[in-house]
């Protein structure tokens, strides 16, 4: 416990540090365009018709396609003067001959008069911003808006209307990004459903107007229409979007509209502005409505005000997000801020983890599709009958005085020839009643039973198997931790396919006992479904290697011998084991209906610590064996790749947790990713082995006939987190795990048996 709080007070640590660090590079950006404003109000002083539209070429070059690089022009155009901070809006006329030079409370076009609803100028400062995102600045009386990473929005007032309208403004284009041309954008949507919207966009350096009209999910999508004028980089550029009659119509500079058919009956809200690929300044935002139209209120004063939204502060540092002094529109920046260096860095990050965890995904999908659709393969199950060969049981126990009984018990009334079966627990210096049980046994079969009392070596599951092979008179061993139960026919099952020369191992499925005790073992008993059920016999059916467990098991003791025998130096012999006999060319043979009952831990505390040494012990395995496996010339393209990502699993929980973090730094840098985020977290529940397959789960209880146990499937989130932080916590600390030389020991998991007395295993 004290662990997790240290770990989470880390993370606080962090992301405070980083906004911190953010914070310091914004204003060390800031002070570097310090200049600016200065340079850009001497030019407006040397040249003040800098700020009038550029007008339509008389010969327009040809429509330019989206997606090239801007060429390099210099910004002669200096933003407005700025009006003093006690004057009215209202009063901010436009100068004659400029492309907004109307009357700012009635303008007339296309034969109708329209009357002034909303005017923002952002010369105070300010912007009504009811949501967005992205990077935005108030600068010099301009609303400043870039796009690096995403999209940059901002909708201007909280408004529903479904008559017809009209939306006006001023932008300048200033510098492209991914190299692509920036795209300015004026839209008014209905930001519930998304159903209806209505918008036009212009691209640097090209002639054309983007123009979208959708509504009822009915659309006139990919309307690029030629305007005649071309939005250069540097000059300002007038907008008008007007939804007027049967027809949507957008120019640019006072250009012959181009429009598009309307449906009528669209409800919208929230007029806003959206720049993609680069970044864009506009001057104002201004909404007409047709003189005639009846609006809510007794007047246009008393409308004016029902939607007149909150106004909002500008943030803080506006300089920090404006381009280096010194840059050029219409091209990238010479030198990227370090922040934005970061940010890709961090995007990198948290792209390649998606990447990877949709990998998983993928797999576990294709694991529970076949399963259910897919031919199963079952290729040892009619042996039934045969000239059985001699085999020797194996039991391991370390302090098992309470389940030892059972398990020789089991095996003594297997149905199996008692002349070929010989059975050798293992009593690994147990300081309880282990070795009495095992003695009395002993005494009373004499010709099966066959006792080990190992008193010195190495510690551990592994060196007491290594050891006890000696002893082995038959090729065929099989081998059950003493807390399981074998049924009568389970070492019939197991032996059946080593009739298969090529066969090196059998893995049999694994069934908990003590399901009702507590929420945990339901959840294991869930977990313990989706593994064997599916994922051990998907693997099976997929011809790539199911993994031997070291428990319900069998071992060819020619195939084990060819790879080296029992390994004593690792804390997951069965992973090793399994990839060792894979780069020899030896088969592992899963048996789905060969079912041997455990007892799963009953708390938390005991199942963080078997997680733990899971972990450690297969990613031991995989750094020794990854690089083998992919360069070996005996397995296939299929058991490489299903062999890596079964080597890597456990690798995943400490990258998800990299991946949140990074999206969580992403959000504090601003860079808002929240589907993203959505499909990390979706996707991660899908990633850990058999800890968290909730389709997995599902299919498994399905072919189980125990529906019911799905409505347990919520608490497996539960499960989840602790196994996600448990393996991730494992990971980090494994090169400092046995840094003080001590060697491998058991390691014991608590249980408790049906009467209540502790077990160990």
């Amino acid at each position: 416990m004290r662990r997790a709080l240290l770990t989470i007070l880390l993370v606080l640590a962090v992301l405070v540090g980083v906004r911190y660090v953010a914070d310091a590079l914004g204003a060390g950006e800031a002070g570097n365009a310090s200049d600016a404003p200065g340079q850009a109000e001497a030019a407006a002083a040397a040249d003040p018709d800098a700020n009038a539209p550029a007008a339509p070429a008389t010969d327009p070059p040809s429509s330019g396609a989206r997606g090239r690089t801007a060429p390099v022009a210099e910004d002669t155009h200096a933003p407005d003067a700025v009006p003093p901070a006690d004057a009215d809006p209202a009063d901010s006329q436009p100068a004659p001959g400029t492309a907004a030079a109307e009357d700012s409370a009635q303008i007339e076009h296309s034969g109708t008069r329209w009357d002034l609803l909303c005017h923002w100028d952002f010369s105070n400062g300010f912007f009504p911003e009811s949501w967005g995102w992205g990077e935005i600045r108030i600068r010099d009386g301009h609303l400043w808006m870039r796009d690096s990473v995403g999209t940059s929005t901002v909708y201007m007032m909280p408004l529903l209307h479904e008559e017809d309208y009209c939306l006006e403004t001023e932008v300048q284009l200033l510098t492209s990004e991914n190299d692509r041309d920036v795209a300015a954008h004026l839209i008014t949507r209905d930001s519930y459903k998304l159903d209806h919207e209505t918008g036009m966009a212009i691209y640097g350096n090209t002639q054309s107007i983007y123009l979208r009209h959708r509504i009822n999910r009915r659309e006139r999508e990919g309307e690029l229409l030629s305007s005649g004028v071309t939005a250069t980089y540097g000059d300002w550029h007038h907008l008008r979007l007007t939804a007027h009659g049967d027809r949507i119509r957008a120019s640019i500079d006072g250009c012959e509209p181009v429009g598009v058919p309307r449906h009528r009956g669209g409800l919208y809200k929230e007029p806003h502005f959206t720049v993609v690929d680069g970044s864009a300044r506009f001057k104002y935002f201004k909404m007409y409505a047709p003189a005639e139209t009846q609006l809510p209120g007794s007047d246009r004063a008393d409308f004016r005000a029902i939607v007149q939204p909150a106004v909002h502060d500008s943030p803080s540092a506006p300089d920090a997000l404006l381009p280096p002094s010194g840059a050029t529109t219409g091209t990238r920046p010479g030198s990227e801020p370090e922040r934005s260096l970061l940010v890709r860095i961090l995007l990198i990050i948290f792209y390649v983890i998606i990447a990877l965890v949709t990998l998983y995904l993928i797999r576990h999908y294709r694991f529970s599709l076949n399963r259910t659709f897919g031919r199963q393969r079952h290729p040892y199950l009619d042996v039934d009958t045969a000239d059985w060969p001699h085999v020797t049981v194996l039991v391991p126990a370390h302090n098992e005085e309470g389940v030892i009984a059972e398990i020789l018990t089991a095996l003594l009334r297997a149905d199996y020839p008692a002349e070929r079966l010989t059975i050798i627990p293992i009593n690994d210096r147990s300081r309880d009643r282990t070795e009495s049980i095992i003695n009395d046994f002993a005494v009373r079969h004499p010709a099966t039973i066959k006792p080990f009392h190992r008193r010195r070596g190495k510690a551990g599951k592994a060196a007491a198997l290594k050891d006890a092979m000696e002893l082995v008179p038959d090729d065929i061993v099989l081998v059950f931790d003493a807390d399981y139960i074998p049924g009568s026919s389970v070492i019939k099952q197991l032996v059946a396919p080593f009739f298969d020369p090529e066969v090196g191992a059998v893995m049999g499925r694994v069934i908990p006992h003590n399901v009702e005790e507590n929420l945990l073992t339901r959840l294991l008993d869930l977990e313990r479904s989706g593994g064997y059920q599916v994922d051990q016999q998907a693997r099976m059916n997929l011809h790539v290697t199911p993994q031997y467990g070291g428990t319900v098991g069998g071992i060819r003791k020619a195939a084990l011998q060819s790879v080296g025998g029992w390994r004593t130096d690792t804390l997951a012999e069965d992973t090793d084991a399994t990839l060792r006999l894979l780069l020899k060319g030896w088969k592992t043979v899963y048996q789905n209906r060969t079912e041997c009952y455990e007892q799963v831990p009953t708390s938390w505390t005991d199942r963080m610590r078997q997680i733990k040494r899971w972990a450690r012990g297969h990613n031991q395995t995989m750094w020794r064996y990854c690089w083998r496996l992919m360069t070996n010339r005996r397995t296939s393209l299929a058991e490489k790749i299903d062999g890596f990502m079964l080597l890597h699993i456990y690798m995943m929980a400490p990258l998800l947790l990299l991946g949140w973090a990074a999206g969580i730094l992403l959000w504090y840098l601003g860079i808002n990713k929240p589907g993203l985020i959505v499909i990390l977290a979706v996707t991660a529940y899908s990633t850990l082995g058999n800890f968290a397959i909730f389709f997995e789960v599902a299919t498994a209880a399905y072919l189980d006939g125990t529906r019911g146990r799905i409505r347990l499937m919520p608490f497996m989130l539960l499960g989840f987190l602790v196994n996600l932080m448990t393996v991730a916590w494992a990971t980090v600390t494994q090169p400092f795990a046995h840094a003080n030389g001590k060697d491998v020991r058991w390691e014991r998991t608590n249980h408790n048996n049906g009467n209540g007395t502790r077990l160990w295993l």
